[in-house]
Formats: C-alpha cells, structure tokens, sequence
C-alpha cells in the first residue's frame, strides 16, 4: 500500500517540526496510538489500536527516526505485529516554507501487510489510512493552534475587523480635530482683523475730535 500527500498549515515551519518530532505531541495527535514511549534518541515503543472494516486489534512493535535533515525532513520506519496481523512501513516527510507563518508539509510512504487485516481489500485500507491521515494533521493544526502558532480563521477575522474599526476612528478623530483647528484658525483671523478695524475707528474719532475743538 502506498500513500502519498501535502498540506499546508499557517504555522512557522519550526513550530511544525518541533511537534512532529515531540513523541507527547504525536502520541496525543495520531489516530489509533495508545502509547508512545521513548527507548532511545528518536527510537520509540509503540502500541497502535486500529480499526478497518469488520477487523479490528491492537499491534506492538518499534518505530524509529531517521535521516533528519533540520527543518526539512525526515524518515520514518515502524514494524508493528498484532493477533489480527503484521505491519512494516517506511515514509518520508518533508517541510517547505512558504512563508513566514506558512508552511507546506509533503508525505510519502509504503506499507506492507500480512494477516487478517491484508485481506480485508485494499479499497478498505486506503480508505481508512487516508481518513486516518486527514484526522492527523486536522489534530496537528488543532494542537498548533492551541500553542499559539496558528490562528483560526475567525479569530483572523476577528482582528481584521477590530483593525479595520480601529483605523476609522483614528482618521474619523484626525478629521475632527484638523476641521476644529481649521475653524479655529479662521475665527482668530478674522478677529484679529474686526480688532485692528476698530482700532483704526476710534484713532479716526480722536483726530476728529481735536480738529474740532472736541475732548
């Protein structure tokens, strides 16, 4: 069986490596995993509980890291057995930034089957590991989320229009005060200007005044 994908998160691409390599997170995130405990660097304990079609059963076995390439990608390689069947599988993920809070996170690997559970069909299998694939990273970007590294889209939404509020009423206030200093400014004037008219008035009377005689 072969299994291939991308997905794009809203998150920095070392949030996403960080948890993809953190054995709590991938424990709490993966569909099917009971436990996951480490045994040596990047080498883990692992008991599955999978259920395809009518057949259902737990699997134990090893799972391990390798070929890690920092912020770009790594391998994975687990055997599994279980009284319901055998599994060996190999995959490879990769990262790539697409920008600063953007990151696409590509996926490919194999698995091999034997038991009760390689004759359930392979229609079955491929439809329960890709709906198992879709919960993963839908609980990834759910865990990023709650870490702070990822923003939902209405809480995007939601600081787009408090922005967009905000930014009105700044330029409403702006436009305010420049028409009040605006008003202001032509009602000095043109006091200034009734003050020096009157000034000139009354010089005017005085000099009347002592041209006729008056006091």
């Amino acid at each position: 069986m072969h299994l291939d994908g991308t997905h794009t998160l809203a998150a920095p691409i070392k949030a996403i490596w960080d948890a993809l390599l953190d054995p709590e997170i991938l424990a709490k995130i993966t569909p099917g995993v009971k436990r996951l405990e480490p045994t040596g660097e990047d080498q883990y304990d692992a008991i599955f509980e999978v259920k395809i079609g009518p057949v259902s059963g737990a699997f134990k076995g090893k799972m391990e890291v390798t070929d890690k390439v920092d912020l770009e990608s790594f391998k994975l390689a687990m055997k599994m057995n279980g009284k319901i069947g055998n599994v060996a599988a190999t995959g490879t993920l990769g990262l790539k930034e697409l920008g600063e809070s953007s990151t696409e996170v590509n996926f490919g690997g194999d698995a091999k089957l034997s038991g009760t559970i390689a004759r359930t069909g392979q229609r079955v299998i491929t439809g329960v590991a890709n709906k198992m694939t879709q919960q993963f990273f839908e609980s990834l970007e759910e865990e990023l989320a709650a870490r702070g590294h990822i923003q939902k889209e209405e809480e995007e939404s939601l600081v787009e229009q408090v922005t967009e509020a905000v930014s009105d009423t700044v330029e409403s206030a702006v436009d305010a005060v420049s028409s009040a200093a605006e008003a202001v400014s032509t009602a000095t004037a043109e006091t200034v200007t009734e003050v020096k008219k009157m000034g000139l008035f009354q010089r005017f009377i005085a000099w009347l005044k002592r041209l006729f005689g008056g006091k």
